[in-house]
């Protein structure tokens, strides 16, 4: 009988399914911005009882302003807190660090942009990249 239960009960306790996402940074890992990472990145996302969910793959692409030629930099890691609108979204800080984010739900999807959140990406840092040298051609 309590294998009958337990049976039973299974469905409920499978959800927490865990997902593989690459985790680097150009900063400290050589080929993070490639388009394809190294397999060795690709690495299970573990659970985190602060945020509840499942957590799910991000890649970011930064615009780096505060560097000398306006570095980029490109962060995968997993996600645990989504944007309440969107999967792809912008961010800035100050004049530091223009931002775009993508957020995916499947396995090791966070290793290039999806088409359009590519298209969206690469149009909000050209538009960075041109208003940045457009503010620096106007200081003396």
């Amino acid at each position: 009988m309590k294998m009958i239960y337990m049976l039973l009960l299974s469905p409920f306790f499978c959800c927490a399914d865990a997902i593989k996402c690459y985790q680097c940074r150009t900063d400290r890992d050589a080929d993070c911005g490639s388009p394809k990472p190294h397999p060795d990145y690709l690495k299970e996302c573990p659970l985190r009882p602060d945020f509840p969910g499942n957590p799910f793959c991000r890649s970011i692409y930064q615009i780096l302003y505060f560097t000398k030629d306006s570095d980029t930099a490109v962060i995968r890691e997993c996600g645990y807190k989504r944007h309440r609108d969107r999967d792809c979204y912008q961010s800035k800080w100050a004049n530091d660090v223009y931002q775009v984010t993508c957020d995916c739900n499947r396995e090791a999807c966070n290793t290039g942009v999806r088409p359009l959140c590519g298209l969206t990406a690469g149009l909000v840092l050209l538009r960075a990249l041109v208003q940045n040298n457009i503010a620096n051609a106007f200081r003396l």
